[in-house]
């Protein structure tokens, strides 16, 4: 989405034909005079929903290109959260039993147990892996 501030007000516009173009009530008409390529601001959005509540969503905006004058913006991003975060914990989708939620396991401990299975027995790598995590948690 590409806006121009006119006059203190933002002002959606479309290009086409190598021209800007506002758009009003599905009424198109030619921006005269024609903003120049430094005052055209292009907004990015995203959007995004839960599998398991569809009516929990977030919008991220941002502007991906800003005028002179506001260029300090383009680092931020505008993150909305819409509806009441769910309640009711998801399982995993190929769990039998509902014990608890589902928490995936950390890429860098991955990694570890990927090199350890390398030189050592699974069921070794896997009793090691969760002893000294354990020990972690209770130590901290």
């Amino acid at each position: 989405m590409e806006y121009i501030v006119h006059d203190s007000y933002v002002v959606l516009i479309e290009k086409a034909n190598g021209q800007y173009y506002r758009n009003w009530k599905n009424v198109y008409s030619v921006l005269q005079p024609q903003p120049t390529a430094d005052e055209v601001h292009v907004l990015k959005r995203y959007y995004a929903t839960l599998k398991r509540c569809p009516q929990y969503r977030k919008w991220v905006s941002w502007l991906d290109k800003a005028s002179l004058e506001h260029r300090d913006k383009l680092g931020c991003a505008l993150v909305e959260y819409v509806g009441e975060f769910p309640t009711v914990v998801a399982t995993h989708g190929n769990c039998k039993k509902s014990v608890g939620q589902f928490i995936r396991t950390q890429p860098d401990v991955m990694a570890k147990m990927r090199e350890k299975v390398r030189t050592q027995q699974p069921k070794n790598v896997y009793t090691d892996t969760v002893y000294l995590t354990n020990v972690m948690l209770v130590s901290v």
